[in-house]
């Protein structure tokens, strides 16, 4: 059965180029999606043995797909956790401004999301945007704009396809960026993905180039995951030959950016798919290593899938009560 399943899976990967993360403004092209239905359908019914044996080999590698389980607690508490939220843009011009906004914030307890020398980011409810306001200058009430006007329904954009469409009904929004379907497409990358189906992954492209890529576990979070890696790079033998030098490539710290842990998974197949193909590639390779880290937060990670989707830290006790969690971008010394 090891066979066909990673002949199952290297059609899956087989994608290597750019495209195979082309960008599009729709997921599907409805004339298209129902050429590719009729076309399944007819496929089922003359071949329902290739049929299971494909959905067996997808699923074996790549997990369920969500649309068949039952939608992750996260969806479910969509309504709970983010309705009547939005995100405030303050552009700031004064030094004043700026410590009005930070000591306003922090008396009504508010998520910043950004703070910069020329705007600051905040999360809150629509509730609190007077009490907000009428902490701050007058300079300030006109110079903020909405960015995100209804935080639940930009939450719910942002979950994998499969989630259930029904059970939330976002206001209109203008188109957003999308993957783009395609027969060549990397399916892997038309979706944000789980930490049990990154891992799975990381491991099938150890087991497709295994002469110089190496699935590593650089360590253990507070929670007990391991914390995997890729290392790539084509390994000199030679007694005298030098030490290499690593560079690592690192995705996931702040645990709700799920689109940096994507980027540095795109980056690594398009790294290991490159070499001996792309000149200066296969030359970075040869002499050095490259440590992809999608993951440097997997419980923060994980807590992002199942409890709060916009969760920032580490999921570790700290000395203070109510605020668990370390931001790693700070705590490297």
């Amino acid at each position: 059965m090891r066979l066909p399943l990673l002949a199952a899976s290297l059609l899956l990967l087989q994608a290597s180029s750019a495209h195979a993360a082309g960008i599009d403004t729709h997921r599907a092209v409805p004339d298209l999606q129902n050429n590719e239905n009729n076309n399944n359908d007819a496929n089922k019914r003359l071949f329902p043995f290739l049929s299971k044996l494909r959905d067996k080999a997808i699923e074996t590698v790549f997990g369920r797909h969500p649309s068949k389980n039952t939608p992750p607690p996260v969806i479910n508490q969509l309504r709970a956790q983010y309705l009547n939220q939005l995100v405030l843009r303050f552009n700031v011009t004064t030094s004043h401004e700026e410590g009005a906004l930070a000591d306003a914030a922090a008396r009504l307890f508010l998520d910043v999301w950004a703070f910069t020398d020329d705007y600051v980011d905040i999360r809150l409810h629509a509730d609190e945007v007077r009490p907000l306001l009428s902490l701050l200058p007058k300079t300030l009430h006109a110079s903020h704009s909405i960015l995100i006007p209804d935080l639940a329904a930009a939450v719910y954009k942002s979950l994998p396809i499969g989630g259930n469409p029904a059970y939330y009904d976002p206001k209109p929004a203008p188109p957003v960026l999308k993957v783009a379907s395609s027969p060549g497409d990397n399916l892997f990358f038309q979706d944000y993905q789980s930490l049990p189906v990154v891992m799975r992954w990381m491991r099938l492209i150890e087991a497709m180039f295994p002469s110089y890529v190496k699935y590593i576990n650089i360590g253990k979070s507070y929670e007990g995951r391991d914390i995997p890696a890729l290392r790539v790079g084509i390994p000199n033998t030679a007694p005298d030959a030098p030490r290499r030098k690593t560079i690592m490539i690192m995705g996931g710290s702040h645990a709700r950016e799920w689109i940096s842990t994507s980027t540095v998974n795109y980056l690594a197949w398009s790294f290991i798919t490159s070499y001996g193909k792309e000149r200066m590639i296969t030359k970075l390779l040869d002499e050095f290593d490259l440590v992809f880290l999608p993951i440097a937060n997997p419980d923060g990670f994980e807590y992002t899938w199942h409890i709060d989707r916009l969760w920032r830290k580490t999921r570790q006790q700290t000395n203070l009560q109510f605020c668990r969690g370390l931001d790693l971008d700070r705590a490297y010394g």
